[in-house]
């Protein structure tokens, strides 16, 4: 009979074996390339594998650009209010109509820096929120959620 260590070095060689086997099997049954690009898990380019990255830095760059010019462009709550949008209390509506709420609006007010905007990365985020998703005075006004019985609030 086989000594315990002979019958130990056997059984190593057929699990390689058996794991050599199941590896060579799975890379014979690899989707090719084109395969992959249209299930959206590889990119489709033309630039060499060294500028792969920086090409994917760029578009997403590019990306976060966009969509900061987009969120810079978006109407306010005044202009969402006046188009019947965002819906408030008729007498609150009505002092922001005949002018008693002095309320600046959002194309009025900001001044989007192009040269701020390409300072951003997509890495880095910026650390400042956009104009039009840092609540105001009004918009708490607006937007006033009703009077809960605990007491307490959903922020807590």
């Amino acid at each position: 009979l086989k000594s315990p260590a002979a019958f130990h070095e056997q059984r190593k060689s057929l699990e390689r074996a058996r794991t050599e086997d199941y590896l060579k099997r799975k890379i014979r049954s690899r989707p090719e390339r084109s395969e992959l690009v249209r299930m959206h898990i590889l990119e489709e380019t033309s630039a060499e594998p060294s500028l792969q990255a920086k090409q994917l830095k760029l578009k997403r760059a590019r990306l976060a650009d966009d969509l900061n010019e987009k969120i810079a462009q978006r109407p306010g709550p005044m202009e969402l209010v006046e188009k019947n949008i965002l819906p408030v209390e008729s007498s609150l509506k009505e002092a922001i109509i005949v002018g008693q709420v002095n309320y600046p609006k959002v194309a009025d007010n900001s001044s989007f820096d192009e040269d701020s905007s390409d300072a951003l990365s997509p890495e880095q985020p910026a650390s400042h929120e956009s104009q039009g998703s840092v609540p105001s005075p009004m918009d708490s006004r607006i937007c006033e959620p009703l009077p809960s019985t605990t007491g307490t609030s959903l922020a807590q």
